[in-house]
């Protein structure tokens, strides 16, 4: 926004639940962005309650961080599902997705980065249940 105008960037086709940025405007009133669709959000003042995470949520560590061309996403399920681990590069292109069955517990998963993806990028990981869960990690 300049002087009060939005303008319009081209559509994002990344994490459908990415919502990048977010402010006010001159009467105080908050607006959040949505990437996935360009959309502007104005948040009502209401009042809001706030859950814990369900036994199904997974907990997710990427490391070596940074890293060159490859990283291990070690996450944590409470039950046995399917999981799409997806990396997204700088700019939030999907630039590898795969699905695995995981196991109660712990799994770790090895992901080979592609020779073209640098910057600060981030991993998802999304349960069959939908629990999702997202890192950041740099890749040098």
């Amino acid at each position: 926004m300049h002087n009060g105008i939005v303008s319009v960037q081209d559509e994002y086709k990344g994490d459908a639940n990415a919502y990048v940025s977010f402010g006010e405007d001159r009467n105080k009133e908050l607006y959040i962005v949505n990437m996935a669709n360009g959309s502007i959000y104005r948040i009502a003042a209401a009042t809001q309650t706030v859950t814990t995470a369900p036994q199904s949520a997974v907990s997710l560590q990427v490391y070596p961080n940074p890293a060159k061309s490859y990283c291990t996403a070690s996450y944590t399920t409470a039950k046995a599902e399917t999981c799409t681990i997806v990396l997204y590069n700088a700019v939030g292109v999907q630039v590898f997705t795969a699905n695995k069955m995981s196991i109660a517990g712990k799994n770790n998963w090895q992901i080979i980065v592609p020779a073209n993806v640098r910057g600060n990028c981030y991993i998802t990981v999304t349960s069959a249940s939908g629990t999702r869960i997202r890192q950041g990690i740099l890749i040098e």
